[in-house]
């Protein structure tokens, strides 16, 4: 059957390299992680707007140019303005050229020597562990830009 994995017990390979996460992850002091797109506290898409004092927040993302399209893997400490620019095709000749302009998940991060990790981590993925991370949290590969406060 096309597209249709057999079921098997034996692990996929994305499961045995181990750095997905099965849902959120609450942040923990000094561990320098605040949380996934959809996990609460201040390291959300939605109060991004609204940080203590002080904090700042840095984001890895991932823009996709339609569901299982181009990828693009990014880093910033200001989601709305970088989204911003790539709209406006400043920045990034790469998702000018490839019109990468959906945002399809988001990985929230207090320090930005880890996003940065983070960002150069699945940059070295093979594309079907992108692709498996994306759709755990966003099955559909909706924009979440409306998330962005």
């Amino acid at each position: 059957m096309t597209g249709m994995r057999a079921a098997t017990n034996a692990p996929s390979s994305l499961r045995t390299q181990g750095p997905i996460r099965r849902g959120p992850r609450k942040g923990r002091a000094g561990d320098g992680f605040a949380s996934t797109m959809y996990g609460s506290g201040y390291g959300s898409l939605r109060s991004q707007g609204r940080q203590p004092y002080g904090l700042r927040m840095y984001y890895v993302y991932i823009l996709a140019s339609r569901r299982h399209g181009t990828l693009y893997i990014g880093v910033t400490n200001s989601l709305a303005k970088r989204m911003e620019q790539h709209r406006n095709g400043e920045g990034s000749s790469f998702v000018k050229t490839y019109g990468v302009y959906r945002l399809v998940y988001v990985e929230v991060f207090e320090r930005a020597d880890e996003a940065i990790a983070r960002e150069k981590q699945l940059k070295r993925w093979k594309r079907d562990w992108k692709i498996e991370l994306i759709e755990r949290e966003n099955l559909e590969w909706r924009d979440l830009s409306d998330l962005i406060v």
